[in-house]
């Protein structure tokens, strides 16, 4: 009996195992075409994405060429509006191109740099697609740890946008990224100081001191990215607010700018940037509020204002909807970005004196020395009376909207930079865009 059971026990073995070999093959061939999909996927994504940047460029171009030929003639007659742009961007990336060679101020200063940098390669080439990464390396965990984690992704998003589609290398396109970003918020910077009834070089002043105070300064050769793609972002807001007339009141979506402006930022610097525009739309909210409670305010134009309004708030719901989608993943991210120990980080409240924008010092973190010391509170003074001027100059001229914007600007931006708190602690880093208001009132 067990000499004849013994070849069938043999040959059920052999049976298994064959029958377990060809399933593990079955499982391989099923695993490498799954993984050949999913790379044909991403190639997709990579190749759409990419695409879609060069059709929203060629798009905004047709819809706005008409523009063209009155942008040229407003830059004919006031050179000074490209010039400054143009200043703001050499004297941003001018450590750099002294250098005389390509180079990152960043490097050795802020290890965050390297995560925007794979950052943005990633975002480009695969989306908010994370299954496929491999977590077994480094590589996959500093992505599914940031960008699968409500971590804000709009700045390397535009930042890989920039650079990928113009096949420059995002090594040495990341510095001069974070200038033209700063060149970018001279144009609203320019706006404000026309509002303030500044001309030509004055006004052109007036942007290069808002633009470039020295604490966003600092930031820019930190490569704190976020910090410098929200900047003009604040400003336009601003910019927004004080010139409302012109646009909320022309069309119900005329008022869709300033929703994703405000989307924009919240994008770039996560949940923390809803401060800077929740004051500018308390700003606006107040102005119209008056505005409206006017007897010549026909009915139907009110209800024009509020459906225009609406309808900007909508298109920041919209907008950055992948923020909103994960609001407690996002308020934690802010929380925990704070709490690094990166040399972009705010651990303890700045000084008053740095909130103005003037110190001349190659770090925020010490004090100036000896003639510098001397030099900065010269210029601390001088800022100091030079913004109660220009306060006095724009309550006289009854730029009210201008005056409330600023002033809760100043207020919004010393109140977070004295915090010291640990559930106000996301917010520190942010006080530094304020550096850029006082500037502004002072010329």
């Amino acid at each position: 009996m067990t000499a004849a059971a013994s070849p069938t026990k043999s040959g059920t073995l052999d049976l298994v195992e064959h029958v377990a070999r060809d399933a593990r093959e079955l499982i391989r061939l099923e695993v490498d075409l799954a993984k050949d999909e999913l790379g044909h996927e991403l190639a997709a994504v990579k190749s759409s994405a990419i695409l879609g940047v060069i059709a929203l460029a060629l798009a905004g171009l047709a819809l706005e060429h008409r523009r063209m030929p009155g942008l040229v003639r407003r830059l004919r007659r006031q050179p000074s509006l490209a010039l400054v742009s143009v200043l703001a961007y050499a004297i941003a990336l001018a450590p750099v191109l002294l250098a005389g060679r390509v180079s990152m101020s960043s490097f050795m200063t802020l290890s965050d740099s390297a995560v925007h940098l794979i950052g943005a390669d990633f975002l480009i080439h695969h989306g908010r697609h994370y299954a496929h990464l491999d977590l077994r390396n480094s590589y996959g965990q500093f992505i599914d740890n940031y960008y699968n984690t409500s971590y804000p992704s709009g700045a390397d998003t535009l930042f890989g946008a920039s650079a990928i589609p113009l096949g420059l290398s995002l090594m040495w396109a990341f510095q001069p990224f974070n200038a033209f970003m700063l060149a970018t918020a001279a144009g609203p910077a320019w706006l404000l100081a026309r509002h303030m009834r500044l001309r030509g070089a004055w006004a052109a002043l007036a942007a290069l001191s808002a633009v470039l105070p020295a604490l966003v300064y600092a930031y820019e050769l930190f490569g704190s990215v976020k910090e410098i793609t929200a900047l003009p972002m604040i400003l336009t807001l601003g910019a927004l607010v004080v010139s409302h007339r012109s646009w909320l009141r022309v069309g119900v979506a005329r008022a869709i700018p300033f929703g994703l402006v405000a989307a924009a930022g919240i994008s770039a610097l996560g949940i923390a940037f809803g401060a800077w525009a929740l004051a500018a739309a308390l700003v606006l909210a107040v102005v119209l509020a008056a505005e409206l409670r006017d007897r010549r305010s026909k009915p139907a134009e009110r209800r024009r204002v509020v459906l225009a309004l609406a309808i900007g708030v909508v298109a920041a719901l919209i907008a950055a909807w992948p923020t909103w989608s994960d609001l407690t993943g996002s308020l934690k991210v802010a929380n925990e970005i704070a709490s690094t120990t990166n040399s972009g980080n705010l651990h303890s409240a700045l000084r008053a004196e740095q909130v103005l924008g003037v110190w001349l010092n190659g770090s925020y973190k010490l004090a100036p020395l000896a003639s510098a010391l001397t030099l900065t509170h010269v210029l601390i003074v001088i800022t100091l009376l030079a913004a109660v001027g220009g306060a006095v100059h724009v309550l006289r001229i009854r730029e009210y909207a201008l005056a409330a914007w600023i002033a809760l600007m100043i207020g919004l931006g010393t109140q977070i930079a004295g915090q010291r708190s640990a559930t106000t602690s996301s917010f520190l880093k942010r006080g530094m865009s304020s550096g850029s208001i006082k500037p502004a009132w002072a010329m």
